[in-house]
């Protein structure tokens, strides 16, 4: 009897597991955006809980204690069958596999650190110095590889121009570079010259520093990009080092150095600068040097000393923001040299003058460039009448920690643990540069926060102008983590945990496409990819939906809510695994409160639906759970998408439906209108966009009108003429068949008479009355011409470019192949529509040719000219 209720007890760890990730791989959708109404459910095949429990039968915890496995749970609430509120579907999409890894971690997470820190010598502090350096080279290698489809990008063209222009005038005037083109050689598209404020002579100097860029000069003249970008890898890992070292000289302990290590390494924000050239690497490689002066005086060198001043005197050249950080660092540790009372007033003076020559040199110099450029001294100058935001100065310091796209510690929640470094019993010299530490932190946010240019691009990258200054943060996290006992490290390590994956979410998916946002959505791409259900980005603070004091409201009742949560968890925090519930339960409790506090709605159903409805068209089995458990008619209760809550953002928009990835088939678009009349206007894409579809809307009036899409939609825009005509509208996009071809989803459309062509990817450039074929690559498009199309044939003009080229045209079983001679054409005859009207077509093009091999500037290698015809 006892060995089977052993057996038993081993087997309830692994079941609880297999159970939850049985529903993670799920899908959990609603009918319309009501809870209440009906949730629609694709259940995952069954050999995926089987997996999972097999998988789960391997973690020795998970047999021993099963208690362990409970945070899983939480992961099936969204498909019980009962009532749920719309917090409780918050566990769905990627969210669902959150509990299970918080189980994991719970159950393993202490025995896979201390396996990693026998490993890698993290107890011998000269070793673990050598290896944190390390560890930032591998973080800036992962970040650079799952980023580089990106870069470069945004402002690193313009800075390695002036690199060029260094290399090639040696003066700082780049009209002539761009005008050459000179950056060809890492970026494909054209940029125009950077300013705004012309030279004194009348010549146009940029409006980036060139600190950054004559740094990597010689490797950019070696090497190009890669050798530029190498530079800054290495310097990022030579910031890790520092970072650590300064960490545990404070402290005197080697987990707390890692902790802080870890908290500021490894978050979103110096992940993604760590490899960009940009001067935020090297501004945190200055700033880092300086934090370890300062922990390392009086004993310092004087070659320490005067290579720490050399380093923050370049950092006015890398930004002019970074003298607000050169300037308080300074002015520290020259007090610091002052008051060292073990040395004679004398030594003390000859150490300060030794300090500060080399920054008052450069600081004379720098201030000369500007009077040289621009014949003033004021550094700036060179942003022209940029407007300042310092009547809400509080609000948009307080958006650069906590604004949802752009918040320091939202992507990176642990470094929140900064302020236990001042308000834990420590000593004095401990709480002084913890204080010390923060105080340069705010003062930097408030000079960055001054400028709009300064505060977030478009797109921008998370809190990327405090990048800089989070070395400094290294230090209190480290006196947070070695003045608090067990349990308010568990609260720490797991505040750490999330952090990380932030961090690792943001840069794996799409290439690390959601770690750049744009403001004027004013919602968190990696927010919203998280869940396709509920609406987080409602309920996160944004700097940019309304006035500062309902945004400051949001976020110090968010602040409450999280240190409450810390609060409690310090009281019960007797076992990890409470730790995971009580932090998964504790996110629950801020999005409800966030939803309550902005008034969003807290469902934004439409991505859970057009899921289901592809799931549907697949084939498979959907049930409905609400008044019983029973499967779903897709006839009798149709899909309805809602797209007409208020925006989230208060700009003014025309959109009336905004919907992504919408599957291929027959669509009906249902609107009210109100006292206005007025166009409809339907894209793929927003404007400008080719039109797909324009309805006539009148006034006071219900309207239903049919839409085909003969391939899905990478995004489905319905707008009307103008936002004053498109707030009084009501739509919802209700599918009328199944879905076709679902994955399939067309980033572009282009109409051509009474054609139209949805493109399927990057390799066609439409232009005109037809579209190139990009030389050596296959693209699928499809034709559609409606269903008055159906069972038609259609004919397509054939036309090679400059090379002989092999043409390959395909139609599911049909094919043609045509050998072709340079500005050959041909007519080909395609079979017979779909039903739909339409024709997914294959084209390959073997050969291309540049032309700007024989005349112009196109550098694009095309392979084969393709017109339509009726």
């Amino acid at each position: 009897m006892w060995e089977f209720y052993r057996s038993v007890h081993a087997g309830v760890g692994p079941a609880i597991i297999g159970i939850s990730a049985w529903c993670a791989a799920g899908t959990v959708g609603v009918i319309f955006s009501d809870p209440g109404a009906g949730r629609l459910l694709a259940f995952a095949p069954w050999w995926v809980g089987v997996i999972a429990m097999v998988f789960a039968a391997c973690v020795p915890t998970w047999r021993v204690r099963p208690i362990t496995a409970v945070p899983a749970l939480l992961s099936t609430v969204p498909w019980w069958p009962i009532p749920l509120p719309a917090v409780a579907l918050v566990w769905t999409g990627a969210l669902a596999w959150v509990p299970i890894g918080a189980s994991l971690l719970a159950a393993e997470g202490s025995r896979a650190l201390g396996w990693l820190g026998r490993a890698i010598g993290a107890q011998a502090p000269d070793r673990a110095t050598r290896v944190a350096a390390l560890g930032s080279l591998v973080i800036a290698l992962g970040a650079a590889w799952a980023a580089d489809p990106r870069v470069p990008g945004g402002d690193e063209p313009h800075y390695l121009v002036i690199t060029q222009s260094l290399l090639q005038d040696g003066d700082l005037f780049i009209e002539n570079n761009h005008a050459a083109r000179d950056y060809a050689s890492y970026f494909g598209g054209s940029i125009a010259p950077d300013y705004l404020v012309r030279g004194k002579d009348g010549r146009i100097p940029s409006i980036h520093a060139p600190g950054v860029s004559a740094l990597v000069l010689p490797a950019f003249a070696a090497f190009g990009f890669r050798g530029a970008q190498a530079t800054l890898i290495l310097l990022f890992a030579v910031t890790g080092a520092l970072m650590w070292r300064s960490a545990w000289r404070l402290t005197g302990d080697t987990s707390a150095a890692w902790f802080a290590w870890a908290a500021v390494a490894g978050s979103t924000t110096m992940a993604v600068m760590s490899f960009m050239v940009f001067p935020d690497a090297p501004g945190a490689c200055a700033v880092a040097a300086a934090v370890w002066l300062l922990v390392a005086l009086p004993d310092a060198s004087a070659r320490a000393v005067v290579s720490v001043s050399a380093a923050l005197a370049g950092l006015p050249w890398l930004h002019t923001r970074f003298s607000v950080l050169a300037g308080a660092l300074g002015v520290a540790l020259l007090v610091v040299m002052l008051r060292d009372q073990a040395r004679p007033m004398a030594d003390r003076l000859r150490r300060g003058a030794l300090f500060s020559a080399i920054p008052a040199v450069s600081a004379v110099a720098w201030l000369g460039m500007f009077y040289i450029l621009y014949g003033s001294f004021d550094p700036s100058v060179a942003y022209g009448p940029s407007p300042e935001i310092r009547s809400w100065i509080w609000a948009a310091v307080t958006g650069l920690f906590i604004d949802q796209q752009f918040g320091l510690m939202t992507f990176a929640p642990v470094l929140l643990a900064a302020g236990l470094g001042v308000m834990l019993s420590a000593p004095r010299r401990l709480r002084l540069l913890s204080a010390l530490s923060i105080g340069i932190v705010l003062a930097y946010a408030m000079a960055v926060a001054s400028y709009w240019m300064w505060w977030a691009g478009v797109p921008g990258l998370p809190s990327r102008f405090m990048t800089a200054a989070l070395p400094l943060l290294a230090l209190p996290l480290a006196v947070a983590w070695s003045r608090s006992g067990a349990a308010n490290r568990r609260v720490l390590l797991a505040g750490l945990l999330v952090s990380l994956a932030i961090t690792a979410l943001v840069l794996s998916v799409d290439r690390g496409a959601m770690a750049w946002n744009d403001r004027r959505a004013a919602q968190a791409a990696w927010l919203e990819w998280l869940n396709p259900l509920v609406n987080l980005p409602g309920a996160w603070p944004s700097f940019f939906w309304d006035t500062e004091v309902a945004f400051l409201r949001h976020a110090a009742t968010s602040l409450a809510v999280l240190a409450g949560l810390w609060l409690a968890l310090r009281m019960v925090a007797h076992s990890r695994t409470i730790v995971a519930t009580g932090i998964l339960l504790g996110f629950m409790l801020l999005i409800q409160v966030g939803w309550w506090v902005t008034g969003h709605a807290p469902l934004d159903a439409a991505r859970a639906q057009l899921t289901i409805h592809a799931a549907a068209g697949a084939g498979e089995s959907i049930w409905r759970v609400g008044g019983g458990v029973r499967r779903w008619d897709a006839v009798a209760e149709p899909l309805r998408l809602d797209r007409y809550q208020p925006p989230i953002s208060d700009r003014q928009s025309a959109a009336v439906v905004a919907l992504v990835n919408v599957p291929g088939g027959l669509y009906r678009l249902d609107v009210t209108s109100g006292s206005l009349g007025g166009s409809l206007n339907v894209r793929i894409e927003r404007p400008p966009a080719p039109l797909l579809y324009q309805f006539n809307m009148p006034a006071s009036s219900s309207q239903a009108f049919q839409m085909s899409l003969p391939a899905g939609a990478s995004a489905l825009v319905v707008e009307g003429d103008g936002p004053e005509f498109a707030r009084q509208l009501r739509a919802s996009l209700l599918p009328a068949s199944a879905a076709q071809a679902p994955g399939v989803f067309a980033p572009q459309f282009a109409a051509y008479g009474d054609s139209g062509v949805f493109f399927l990817d990057g390799n066609v450039f439409p232009k005109g009355e037809g579209f190139w074929v990009r030389g050596g690559r296959t693209t699928r498009v499809v034709l559609g011409r409606g269903q008055a199309a159906a069972n038609r044939g259609h004919v397509l003009q054939v036309r090679n470019g400059g090379a002989p080229n092999t043409v390959t045209i395909q139609i599911s079983g049909w094919q043609e192949v045509l050998t072709m001679a340079a500005g050959e054409a041909r007519a080909v005859t395609l079979p017979a529509a779909d039903a739909l009207g339409s024709w997914p077509i294959t084209i390959t093009s073997s050969s291309g040719f540049r032309p700007s091999d024989t005349a112009g500037q196109d550098a694009r290698f095309l392979g084969v000219w393709i017109v339509l015809t009726r």
